[in-house]
């Protein structure tokens, strides 16, 4: 199971890179046909020449990498479990348009070739298109594999809290999450549970169990439970998910989530994946190739 969620971790991250690549090629060569070769120039005629394609070509290599990590600093790679396509469509428009006006920008200040604005004004809005396309598609799949049982996140849920039940109803009716409730932790079962061990020995279960993350739901009788978990966690790759009630504890890193109409607040997570490895490397290599 844990090396079936690895690939799963390094698989969909490669396949949005190569696919959102591939999406701004065709933005490229699209906006460029458009503009030049189709009927659109009898509407709006070209009046200074016809550019060559390789001159777009080339430019389309450096703008596909600019933005792709444009795309990575608004964190539009990874494994995004429970994200909405609205929200990730909403991201899309802002990191490409975000990358666009840096294009522009460098053109301002590039005197040797005038590139067409409206070809730019076109890459801007098919780039907007095919990328939300591909990212439908990879949407798809990685609900199509998590309801075949693959890639699935290891969960335990910790606490006494009524939500719990109603949340573990909710993951198991819904495999799209990407989560798998193992169990429970704690002297009682949770929803009928299988009860993995005592909330004491916490760091022994999910190292048996290759637990991933952890729901938090405590009651007013279990207010140090947080931290108990957070000191047990110490130094392990678990991401916490807490039901709102001990807002006192929160941190600074929070982001809330739904599944189905219940919130939790996720408020630890893996510090760095094996994707976000491989993209910190690459980038740490052609910052030093720039600089040479």
């Amino acid at each position: 199971m844990f090396r079936n969620r690895r690939q799963n971790d390094l698989l969909i991250p490669f396949l949005q890179v190569a696919l959102d690549a591939a999406a701004i090629q065709c933005a490229f060569f699209t906006s460029y046909w458009i503009r030049f070769h189709s009927a659109f120039t009898r509407l709006i005629p070209v009046t200074s020449g016809f550019p060559p394609l390789s001159v777009y070509f080339t430019s389309s290599w450096f703008i596909s990498l600019l933005w792709i990590f444009v795309l990575h600093s608004f964190r539009l790679y990874g494994v995004r479990r429970n994200v909405r396509l609205i929200d990730e469509y909403a991201g899309i428009f802002k990191a490409v348009t975000l990358g666009m006006l840096l294009v522009l920008a460098a053109t301002f200040f590039y005197r040797e070739f005038s590139y067409s604005r409206l070809v730019f004004a076109m890459i801007w809005g098919l780039a907007i298109f095919f990328i939300a396309f591909f990212r439908t598609l990879i949407f798809l799949l990685e609900r199509s594999r998590h309801r075949r049982g693959r890639g699935l996140l290891q969960v335990a849920l910790v606490g006494s809290s009524p939500w719990l039940v109603n949340l573990s109803q909710q993951i198991r009716r819904n495999p799209g999450y990407g989560m798998r409730i193992a169990g429970s932790l704690g002297t009682k079962p949770v929803g009928g549970l299988p009860v993995l061990g005592p909330v004491g020995k916490m760091r022994e279960v999910i190292g048996r169990e290759g637990i991933d993350a952890l729901i938090l739901g405590p009651t007013g009788k279990e207010g140090g439970l947080l931290e108990k978990a957070i000191d047990a966690c110490q130094g392990l790759h678990v991401t916490f998910y807490l039901l709102p009630g001990l807002l006192e504890m929160m941190t600074s890193r929070l982001r809330m989530q739904e599944f189905e109409g219940i919130p939790v607040l996720k408020i630890k997570d893996i510090a760095m994946t094996p994707w976000h490895s491989v993209f910190k490397r690459i980038f740490d290599l052609a910052v030093a190739l720039l600089a040479l």
